[in-house]
């Protein structure tokens, strides 16, 4: 039986306020919702990021959390798990001007800078070798206040990135005018990706040409205390992994805190 595809622009759940998108989400998901749903909130008061670090969502920015049950192996999670990222950067390079590159593995940064305008947060429920659903949660800065801590003109960590908006960029886009934009592309690709006769390799090869990571000297966190250093030399389209030269080979990187270093690589390393 062929299963109906999922329509992202018609399944949407809209709150003005939101504790918590993705905790929401996943109470649905258990209780069997079918994909495609999107839940897009005003305002998230206990957002949260990788590692459950806090992230500012006032309103004005483009909260969005969308669940979906793919077809594909657990295997292709990390590849699959992209697909948001690199959809939001299409949608945004065809409404604005701005120079934007995303960063691996699920950020939107300016071009050769450190300014942060977006972060994809992805979680996954398995089931043996299959997954089961993925939650896409997407926080984007559009004219959403930023709190003093997250402005870029108060840091002096060269290694992190600073949030800005779009508004601080000169651009005059609402939320609104970027959400159906950017879900029908998502949908578009979502869809295709599932068919086996999907141009992935050569999709992904122009894709890979607009990421601000490559051929920089890079930290990548894979816990508070593990990190690999070294230079990002390529990402692989069979898994989106990160390629990084080092002195003891090349190594594959699944997942993980990326930074852009700055400094010279140290001679030792925790």
């Amino acid at each position: 039986m062929t299963l109906p595809l999922p329509s992202f622009s018609t399944r949407i759940e809209h709150h003005p306020k939101l504790l918590n998108s993705i905790k929401l989400a996943q109470k649905r998901a258990a209780n069997g919702e079918p994909e495609g749903l999107v839940i897009w909130a005003d305002e998230i008061q206990n957002a949260r990021g990788r590692h459950g670090r806090n992230w500012s969502a006032k309103p004005g920015g483009l909260w969005l959390t969308i669940l979906l049950r793919p077809n594909i192996p657990t295997t292709q999670a990390a590849k699959f798990n992209q697909l948001p990222t690199l959809c939001l950067l299409k949608t945004l390079q065809q409404l604005t001007s701005l120079p934007i590159q995303w960063k691996w593995p699920n950020d939107l940064v300016l071009h050769n800078s450190n300014q942060k305008l977006a972060g994809i947060l992805s979680l996954a429920q398995t089931t043996h070798q299959s997954l089961d659903y993925v939650l896409w949660g997407i926080g984007l800065n559009v004219q959403n206040p930023l709190p003093p801590t997250l402005n870029y003109q108060n840091s002096n960590t060269p290694t992190h990135l600073i949030a800005t908006t779009l508004q601080e960029q000169g651009s005059q886009l609402t939320p609104r005018e970027i959400l159906f934009p950017f879900l029908n592309l998502l949908e578009e690709h979502y869809n295709t990706l599932q068919q086996s006769t999907f141009p992935w390799n050569n999709l992904f090869k122009n894709w890979e040409k607009q990421c601000a990571t490559l051929q920089q000297y890079v930290r990548v966190y894979q816990s508070p205390n593990k990190w690999i250093e070294g230079i990002a030399t390529a990402i692989q389209p069979h898994n989106g992994a990160l390629t990084l030269q080092t002195p003891h080979g090349n190594l594959n990187i699944l997942a993980g805190d990326c930074y852009h270093l700055q400094t010279l690589p140290p001679h030792n390393q925790p």
